[in-house]
């Protein structure tokens, strides 16, 4: 009785260790199958990847790299199975390895005795391993080709997105050449003022859809920092710098002169000065003093004593608050070298910038400019003063004007819900031939 109760112990242990076996070899080849799947999809996504735009190419390789380190370690997962599965307990409790023990050296599972009858071996096991394989290689390969439907369909919105943007950056230009034909046509070239065609915004839609908005700005009613930078500077005019520091107080800056010093030391032309390259090369990172004029206001950035919170605009409670301008709409920088002061116009200027380049003091003269501007244009500064039998102040003389040269041009067209915006920066001469400085989307 005894050793009939030792041999059927004997072969449920032996049956427990076949079947672990049997499970750790369908888990083997499981993760080859896998593997070399996931290295399948790596090499499908790695060609995929040479096609498309910039963004697909990089999430492709990501996919790419994804799928190889998966398949890798799945690969690695069944080396290390196949170490485990080869490797069987010895009589005496030991692990050997047999290189060569697989399924056709384990012998067959018997039919255990259970209650002296029979029990039956499961059958179908080899095709249920085989459908739940067959079964994962189908869902992998459905996200696959899901995974590449999609990817098409945002290369698709991609190249949609791209499309409607060209068509809105042409609608734009031409809305921006549509402005400039019309500074090229004015009529009086000898004044400009802000009641002529050219100052008018205009929107127009297209039969497409695409709606386009233009406005032409006089950049000359504002005061030129490169004034600055006349060497030498106009004989008997007022300094430069104490009209720029004029115009700062009435924007709300009290201490301009910190501020002034280290801009007319970038826009001159040497390198004697407080705020030169020795001061600039213990920033981080180091530079040097340009030692020209700025090429764009945006440059300004770069000097000692200005930031973006510099040029913000002002929050107004009433129209009427004093030392609350905004500083982009009194000061720019105009590119180019001039021989002489670029004037402001006397038609376009503001309140703040015209009492700047005047004087403090001149409020009744201010009062006089804006009154006579709106019942018609100043044609003449000369003309101006003898209204009140005065001449113009020789100091005065080289900043005022009654035309303008430069002028920025805003345009943008939208449409579904997008919108692309272009300024270009234009001079025109006094015949009326207008050039493009500037042209940036």
């Amino acid at each position: 009785m005894s050793s009939n109760y030792s041999s059927e112990y004997k072969d449920r242990g032996a049956h427990r260790f076949h079947a672990r076996h049997r499970a750790v070899k369908k888990l083997s080849t499981l993760s080859l199958v896998l593997g070399i799947l996931c290295l399948l999809i790596s090499g499908i996504t790695l060609c995929v990847s040479f096609f498309g735009t910039a963004v697909m190419r990089h999430k492709f390789l990501v996919m790419t790299l994804c799928y190889l380190g998966v398949g890798l370690v799945l690969l690695a997962v069944r080396w290390g199975l196949e170490i485990f599965r080869n490797r069987v307990p010895s009589k005496h409790g030991r692990t050997h390895y047999h290189p060569r023990l697989d399924s056709d050296s384990i012998p067959p599972r018997q039919a255990l005795p259970l209650n002296g009858k029979s029990a039956a071996v499961p059958a179908g096991e080899k095709d249920g391993a085989a459908l739940v394989l067959v079964l994962i290689l189908l869902a992998l390969i459905a996200g696959l080709v899901t995974e590449t439907q999609i990817a098409a369909r945002i290369s698709l919105r991609h190249q949609q997105t791209r499309l409607l943007q060209a068509r809105l950056q042409n609608a734009a230009a031409d809305a921006a050449w549509h402005a400039l034909r019309k500074l090229a046509d004015d009529e009086d070239l000898a004044v400009d003022h802000t009641n002529e065609a050219w100052s008018a915004t205009e929107e127009v839609t297209d039969p497409a859809g695409i709606a386009t908005r233009v406005k032409v700005t006089d950049r000359d009613s504002r005061f030129d920092l490169n004034n600055l930078a006349i060497q030498p500077p106009p004989s008997g005019a007022r300094p430069a710098g104490d009209i720029a520091m004029d115009i700062m107080t009435l924007c709300g800056d009290f201490a301009p002169a910190d501020r002034i010093a280290p801009l007319a030391d970038w826009v001159d032309s040497n390198d004697e000065g407080f705020a030169e390259k020795s001061r600039y090369m213990q920033q981080e990172p180091p530079y040097g003093a340009a030692n020209r004029p700025l090429y764009a206001l945006s440059e300004i950035l770069w000097v000692q004593g200005f930031d973006r919170a510099y040029f913000n605009r002002h929050e107004r409670h009433s129209p009427v608050e004093m030392f609350n301008a905004d500083v982009v709409d009194c000061l720019d920088a105009l590119p180019g070298l001039q021989a002489s002061a670029t004037p402001i116009n006397v038609n376009t200027a503001n309140k703040e910038v015209l009492l700047g380049v005047l004087g403090m003091a001149q409020e009744s003269m201010v009062q006089l400019i804006r009154t006579q501007r709106s019942e018609s244009p100043i044609r003449s500064v000369d003309r101006l003063y003898g209204q009140i039998g005065q001449t113009v102040p020789e100091p005065l003389r080289p900043y005022l004007g009654t035309r303008s040269r430069f002028f920025a041009v805003d345009a943008q067209a939208h449409a579904e819900g997008r919108t692309e915006r272009l300024r270009v920066l234009a001079q025109r001469d006094s015949s009326g031939n207008v050039e493009v400085l500037q042209w940036v989307f």
